[in-house]
């Protein structure tokens, strides 16, 4: 019970400080290279969120293992957990972000033009990200972990009775 409530922890101090970012720290700073903190800070507490909905899952033997791969923990997630806590549609949100990532991280070429990041793909497809991407993507991602954060004040209400 430990490492679920650690996950739930650290999912929700990483949602935070992308809604920091997003909203304090942008504004100020005008600096449109944050756009990717803020999308990387929302990706790994998504991961996490799914790490803990799983680990919970396992916990009361509603899974028989935790895969390794995001893919085959989506997989999982979904036939499993969503349906039980009633949250379909974050596996698309997780990988749409993950995509976003990757193709950063593959890009041969990535720069900012007004209030955007501009990344190119080898073959120059270009994929463009503003503040309200990101604001989107945040907004979506917190009642994946709002859902989490009750499963664990139900939890530890439990345990005091």
């Amino acid at each position: 019970m430990q490492k679920f409530s650690n996950l739930v922890l650290e999912a929700n101090k990483k949602l935070k400080l992308a809604d920091h970012i997003a909203y304090v720290t942008y504004p100020l700073l005008k600096e449109t290279k944050l756009l990717l903190t803020i999308l990387e800070n929302t990706n790994k507490s998504l991961i996490l969120a799914l790490n803990a909905y799983l680990h919970y899952d396992h916990l009361y033997k509603r899974i028989s293992h935790i895969p390794e791969s995001l893919g085959d923990k989506l997989d999982i997630f979904e036939r499993s957990s969503a349906k039980r806590y009633n949250l379909e549609g974050y596996k698309q949100l997780i990988l749409e972000i993950n995509e976003i990532l990757k193709k950063h991280k593959d890009a041969p070429v990535a720069f900012v033009k007004k209030d955007k990041l501009v990344i190119c793909s080898k073959n120059y497809k270009i994929k463009t990200l503003e503040i309200e991407d990101a604001k989107m993507y945040l907004s979506k991602a917190k009642p994946f972990i709002l859902r989490l954060h009750n499963i664990l004040k139900q939890e530890h209400a439990n345990r005091r009775r």
